[in-house]
């Protein structure tokens, strides 16, 4: 065997040991579909994977909802503070004074409000009787005269005498522009007589 040869029979030895481009695409083909394989297939979990998945849900759906303006800008929450601030300062401000206003009308009341009786009557040119228009009176006599306190409910008059000796009395009475009728009780001297007085101040 030549020279000739010999090269023609290792170029040929060589050959055979190369790989064919056919069976080198088949196995660049058969790798990149097992690779796709794994990709594909579905990861079986595990128990304890499941159960902390589950578990993670659950603490998301649990987690609050972000509060109202947590992405608001600075100048933005400081603007809404202000205006809260002198929403309280006002509403403050008109609770005070409503108090106030409630105070005064009490007071008011209390001190200008009188009864129908309030004045001085005369009952028959010697005796008087002096209401103050808040339950408090004398009985006038030329010589002497007598406190009582009074009370009024409905129609009936009751006066009670700070003075044991002088006897208490109810009546009945009305009362038209500067006449003062009074119809004696039970309790009176002569139960049922009307007396008249006339309003002197």
């Amino acid at each position: 065997m030549d020279e000739q040869e010999k090269e023609i029979e290792e170029i040929l030895r060589t050959f055979d040991k190369a790989p064919s481009p056919s069976s080198e695409r088949n196995n660049q083909a058969q790798m990149r579909q097992n690779h796709l394989q794994s990709r594909q297939a579905p990861k079986k979990t595990t128990d304890a994977e499941r159960t902390a998945r589950t578990s993670n849900q659950t603490a998301y759906k649990r987690q609050p909802q972000s509060s109202k303006g947590r992405y608001l800008s600075p100048t933005r929450k400081t603007a809404i503070k202000r205006r809260k601030r002198q929403r309280a300062v006002i509403v403050s401000l008109l609770a005070l004074l409503f108090v106030v206003l409630i105070i005064v009308l009490i007071c008011k009341g209390c001190s200008g409000r009188t009864d129908a009786l309030a004045g001085k009557w005369d009952f028959d040119g010697t005796t008087a009787y002096e209401f103050d228009g808040k339950g408090v009176g004398t009985m006038v006599l030329p010589s002497v005269s007598y406190d009582f306190k009074y009370e009024i409910n409905g129609n009936e008059l009751y006066i009670d005498f700070i003075n044991e000796s002088v006897h208490d009395s109810t009546y009945s009475f009305t009362v038209q522009t500067n006449t003062l009728t009074l119809v004696g009780g039970n309790d009176t001297a002569i139960p049922g007589k009307v007396y008249e007085l006339t309003k002197q101040e």
